[in-house]
């Protein structure tokens, strides 16, 4: 099913219904339908022929919804680009058309793709009097992995994954749709439509009539006080920005589930949620090529470290046979591939090597408990070489991190003897005396001869807030450290 076909069907039963809340501005569902008609006009205007790649650029996180459904539903594949960012092998691919708004310039990623560019006026749509056709049948959509590996790899989003996404939502929802006194509101924070976040939960959303509620830009915590907001999705670097605010910034909310996606919650910070905003923590671990795989309701510390595989999971732990692992042993992490996803579009290397034998592997250490848990130890390829031993990056950047009240990124490296080292960033504008990051590093630095440490004031970050480890490694190559 498509979404807009759900759109459709909400529009005519409950028109007035809020289906999107963007920056504080509301959307009905037939607003939302209509909206989408308008832009199909539009596009069948321009005498766009169907089939091929749309690349669409567009701040307004509502008109970017409204076109890229429109375009789908022409029978067009879409992608959506953020405009400083660039793909490998968006070439390769069959781009029929680079569609802006007017005053916008096009994203830098498509500067060498020749294309015809579509720049259109939101202002000067025409009026719609009619719902979208429901006799269509509409192309897919492209995520964009969070390039943490160094490269923003294209991952396809056809029409078995959509109804994969609507049939989640369903089974998500369908208590808390029953039991809920009232409208159902999420907030999904500044993810853009080239995330599998952003793309899939709104998907998910509209497919149950539920609100979407979006928010960029600066002052992002005010969508919290949003009347009857009842769920909010967030990476640790937004929730970061949002505990920042100052004390009674927003309103607490006994009601909201906050769920945490992206990276892992720390201590400090789930303490500052707790006090601030919301008992009701929940974290996922999942990916934008094999989805999710656990779901874990956060009551204690050890919750945080620990997360619980859903009753569907397909995750495994595996040694370098590619066997799975007894509970206790540290290996790789693999899932079944799911459907519609077995390969990355222009990028036969960077397949061959996460995807084979039917599975997908994202590059996590990773070792099971035996009770259906499992802890994330860090990325394979930011594993510490100490003497060659491999450790894990994880517990040491989460034991720096307690230690030093900072956001914590480690990298090992050889000194001018070719002595193993440990380096530190710590993002912070005030870095910690020296004292402390002795006692640091003496204490949790796991038997290195020598930890550097590095200050930034920010940590390079993709769009749904994940560090992206190789360019701070670029910044600290030639480093000043303390």
């Amino acid at each position: 099913m498509f979404v807009l076909d759900r759109i459709r069907e909400f529009a005519k039963a409950s028109p007035d219904a809020l289906a999107l809340i963007d920056n504080g501005r509301p959307c009905t569902y037939a607003e939302l339908a209509l909206g989408v008609a308008a832009w199909r006009q539009a596009f069948l205007a321009q005498g766009l022929a169907p089939g091929g790649v749309v690349v669409a650029a567009m701040r307004d996180v509502g008109m970017g919804w409204r076109a890229n459904l429109a375009l789908r539903s022409l029978g067009h594949t879409t992608l959506a680009l953020r405009l400083n960012q660039r793909v490998d092998g968006l070439e390769r691919l069959d781009v029929r058309a680079v569609v802006t708004l007017a005053g916008e310039a096009a994203p830098v990623g498509v500067a060498e793709i020749a294309a015809p560019r579509l720049t259109i006026d939101p202002t000067t749509l025409p009026t719609a009097t009619d719902l979208p056709a429901s006799d269509i049948v509409p192309g897919g959509h492209i995520f964009l992995t969070s390039g943490t590996t160094g490269r923003a790899r294209m991952v396809p989003f056809d029409a078995a994954r959509e109804a994969g996404a609507i049939e989640g939502a369903r089974q998500s929802l369908e208590g808390y749709l029953e039991t809920h006194d009232g409208p159902v509101r999420s907030h999904v924070f500044d993810f853009g439509l080239e995330s599998g976040v952003g793309y899939g939960f709104g998907v998910g959303l509209w497919s149950q009539g539920v609100c979407m509620v979006v928010h960029e830009g600066v002052g992002t915590h005010a969508s919290l006080d949003t009347p009857g907001l009842t769920h909010a999705v967030v990476t640790p670097a937004l929730l970061e920005g949002l505990m920042a605010a100052p004390e009674g910034a927003f309103a607490r909310n006994d009601g909201l589930i906050l769920s945490i996606v992206g990276g892992a919650l720390s201590e400090a910070l789930f303490d500052k949620v707790k006090a601030r905003l919301t008992d009701n923590i929940r974290t996922s671990v999942g990916s934008t090529e094999g989805g999710g795989s656990t779901r874990t309701d956060v009551k204690t510390v050890e919750d945080l470290h620990w997360h619980k595989l859903t009753e569907t999971s397909t995750l495994e732990v595996v040694g370098e046979d590619d066997q799975p692992l007894p509970p206790g042993q540290v290996g790789q992490v693999r899932v079944r591939q799911v459907e519609g996803v077995g390969a990355y579009l222009g990028d036969v290397d960077a397949s061959a090597a996460s995807f084979r034998d039917g599975y997908f592997y994202p590059g996590d250490l990773a070792v099971m408990d035996g009770q259906g848990r499992i802890r994330i130890l860090g990325r394979i390829g930011d594993a510490l070489n100490l003497r060659g031993d491999k450790l894990p990056a994880a517990p040491i950047e989460e034991a720096m991190q307690q230690a030093l009240g900072c956001q914590c990124v480690c990298f090992s490296a050889h000194d001018a003897s070719n002595a193993d080292e440990l380096h530190v960033v710590l993002e912070t504008a005030s870095p910690p005396d020296e004292a402390r990051l002795t006692q640091a590093a003496r204490a949790h630095g796991s038997g290195f001869p020598t930890a550097r440490f590095h200050f930034v004031p920010q940590f390079p970050r993709t769009g749904t807030g994940k560090v992206e480890r190789y360019r701070l490694r670029e910044m600290i190559a030639a480093p000043r450290p303390a």
